[in-house]
């Protein structure tokens, strides 16, 4: 995997280089590396920025993620509070849109498919009694 680095460039700007380094060989014998670099600034703002958001929707929202079929794989602390369930609770259990979190031989493939359907956006939560 190619190294990545910052540093500053002309007039004190921050810059972030993308760089793989690659021996050249002569009579089988390393003589001299070869850099080849890409300037990733931009996109390490983006990623630095996203990652912000995403914190930030983490923070404030209660957030679950999920497979295709539907299984929780992780979910924040704002999800477990609001719907009274630890991690450990919920962690490979298959949500659906009309039972909040359910045991995985309970499902019937209606809530998994919603979800591989590409679900998104708010979403009302409901515990499950019992």
């Amino acid at each position: 995997m190619p190294a990545a680095t910052n540093g500053i460039a002309k007039a004190w700007r921050e810059i972030w280089i993308q760089a793989s380094y690659n021996p050249i060989f002569r009579g089988g014998k390393p003589y001299k590396v070869l850099k080849l670099a890409a300037d990733i600034t931009e996109a390490k703002k983006r990623a630095t920025e996203d990652a912000g958001k995403l914190e930030a929707i983490s923070r404030s929202l209660a957030v679950i993620e999920l497979t295709p079929t539907g299984e929780i794989i992780a979910a924040n602390e704002n999800f477990c509070r609001a719907m009274g369930y630890t991690l450990n609770d919920i962690i490979g259990k298959y949500y659906r849109i009309d039972r909040a979190v359910q045991d995985k031989g309970a499902s019937d493939g209606a809530g998994g498919a919603t979800v591989a359907g590409g679900l998104t956006g708010p979403t009302p939560l409901r515990k499950l009694r019992g």
